[in-house]
């Protein structure tokens, strides 16, 4: 994926944002500081693209509270994602318990202006040529219409976009069973994703899983290591949580096309520090090989002390003021001091990504 820059306005927990992140980043930040509003700005802007104004807005909650509780309440909210050229801005207004019928929307490609959607207004432009106004996304529109290099790739970036919350990381849906099934059947055809997903359960989870065996559609399960019987299988939605964390991780990152974007959401949960490691390099290796960009947001100090050397792509919301949010810690610590101490020790202490607390 070619490198993407976002901006965010007063959406939920972020005032603002201007990121541009590559490779596997991390994020991290106070609780409250954005980090899930951060992820719930892509999955807006991917919902919005694909079924619509409407339906982003109940995906990320309904619209209530939609605007920052900093803000104004009746200041629009504004997204923009902007790559390989092209620009897409849209702003949202806040209207009584739900928004303005009419958002604003413009897209431009190597600074030309393809789609002109004023805020507040009935009518808009396309290619210079006015219309009247329709309820539902244009971007995809634009797409048909004007099928420009740039603008397929930006709409094929935005269209496989993949973002995990938390919640979806603890289950282990039949879309990814279906992925792993073809995966092992044709191993050339998906590139040995099922022999890279099951190596990294098996290193991560090395006393809980020996193979996987999915031939049953209706009962999926996984052989456990070390049983007197190497025929016994254990139904997979028995497996430990962490296990099942660590395989949806896994398939997540696997199966995505080349320079995609994937989130995951506070990726430590119910995972051992060891098991944390273990897919963390691997997501490495893959994304290196894979040109892709994965966001990890997080509040371990396990997590954060395996990008030491890596701290340009870690990034904490909600610093100083006049820094950039979010910024790097290499923008708020010199590296010679960083080098002398573990990235988690320096959170633990309240050095970074810390709460303001009056008096101190």
């Amino acid at each position: 994926m070619a490198n993407f820059t976002l901006r965010v306005r007063n959406f939920r927990g972020l005032e603002q944002l201007d990121w541009s992140p590559s490779g596997v980043c991390l994020l991290s930040g106070a609780n409250g500081a954005g980090k899930s509003s951060t992820l719930n700005a892509l999955r807006f802007l991917q919902t919005y693209f694909l079924r619509g104004l409407s339906e982003a807005i109940r995906f990320v909650g309904g619209a209530k509270g939609l605007g920052s509780v900093s803000s104004p309440v009746d200041l629009p909210i504004l997204f923009e994602l902007e790559a390989q050229g092209v620009v897409w801005r849209l702003e949202i207004s806040p209207e009584g318990e739900g928004v303005h019928l009419y958002n604003g929307e413009r897209v431009t490609v190597d600074g030309n202006v393809l789609l002109e959607v004023p805020l507040f207004q009935a009518h808009y432009e396309l290619n210079g040529v006015p219309r009247s106004r329709s309820p539902r996304a244009e971007l995809d529109t634009l797409y048909t219409i004007q099928p420009t290099p740039a603008l397929k790739e930006f709409c094929d970036m935005v269209r496989g976009m993949r973002i995990f919350s938390d919640e979806h990381l603890r289950e282990f849906g039949p879309d990814a069973l279906s992925l792993l099934r073809m995966a092992r059947s044709s191993p050339r055809g998906f590139e040995h994703l099922f022999d890279w997903v099951l190596e990294g359960l098996k290193e991560a989870f090395p006393e809980v899983i020996e193979d996987l065996d999915l031939a049953n559609e209706q009962a999926p399960a996984f052989h456990p290591k070390g049983a007197p019987d190497p025929k016994t299988t254990i139904p997979l939605h028995l497996a430990a949580s962490g296990l099942l964390t660590g395989l949806h991780q896994l398939v997540a990152v696997a199966g995505v096309g080349k320079g995609a974007l994937v989130a995951l959401d506070e990726m430590e949960n119910q995972l051992h520090p060891h098991a944390i490691r273990v897919i963390l390099r691997r997501i490495r290796e893959r994304a290196e090989e894979r040109q892709l960009t994965v966001v990890l947001t997080t509040h371990s100090p396990v997590v954060m002390n395996e990008f030491k050397g890596y701290e340009d792509q870690f990034y904490v919301l909600g610093s100083a003021a006049g820094m950039p949010n979010p910024a790097s810690l290499l923008e708020i610590h010199d590296s010679d001091w960083l080098a002398h101490f573990s990235l988690g020790d320096l959170y633990e202490r309240e050095e970074f990504a810390s709460p303001r607390v009056s008096g101190r």
